[in-house]
């Protein structure tokens, strides 16, 4: 498959899961983002990767806020897709989390605020055999993926913190946002990649809503 029918694809795929982009409003009940990685390689190479999600929280009489989300990875070099959608929850205001199933995988997320310190994260895990889910999988190159995100928001524009990310590594992170509308440059350098045993560096893009 070529770059172009790549990029082809992720367009197809962001409109499955995002048919109608909510605007963050409402004490962030309704959010959307999309993220484009860049992670140059000690050998020059260029690998590309891109990930979304879109949060629909609904008023609820009863108790906290329940609501609706869809998540997307694609890791174009390892040909390596997991989209997932299910429940999302917000049971205090310093915690949101979900959990949801797709074709032939599983997921969910885990968001954590407090005061100018914010923790998110993600995870996904295939099948073990025959596409029937396993209690513990096998967790080969194809079956597992995971990202972590540790930032402390220094003022509106910049923020610093630590990542780790399956496919990319672990390293330090800087963001800056509000360069342009909506867009947040983040820069993971170094970022180390244990399972291939290379250093490399994360330039990433995203675009919220």
């Amino acid at each position: 498959m070529t770059f172009s029918q790549h990029l082809r694809f992720l367009t197809f795929v962001g409109a499955l899961l995002f048919p109608s982009p909510a605007r963050a409003q409402e004490g962030k009940k309704k959010s959307f983002w999309i993220e484009e990685h860049n992670l140059l390689t000690p050998d020059g190479d260029l690998q590309l990767s891109a990930k979304g999600m879109v949060v629909d929280y609904f008023n609820n009489p009863g108790g906290p806020p329940v609501g609706l989300f869809g998540h997307f990875n694609y890791q174009l070099s390892e040909k390596y897709l997991t989209p997932y959608a299910g429940l999302a929850f917000w049971p205090i205001p310093l915690l949101q989390c979900g959990v949801g199933v797709g074709p032939g995988n599983t997921g969910g997320f885990v968001w954590l605020g407090w005061q100018r310190f914010f923790f998110y994260a993600s995870a996904s895990l295939k099948p073990l055999i025959n596409g029937w889910y396993a209690l513990i999988p096998k967790l080969t190159i194809k079956s597992f993926w995971y990202e972590g995100h540790l930032t402390y928001q220094v003022d509106e524009m910049v923020s610093f913190g630590l990542t780790v990310q399956r496919f990319s590594g672990v390293g330090p992170r800087i963001d800056f946002k509000g360069l342009v509308t909506n867009l947040t440059l983040s820069l993971i350098i170094p970022s180390y990649d244990w399972e291939r045993g290379q250093v490399g560096s994360l330039v990433a893009l995203r675009f919220d809503l």
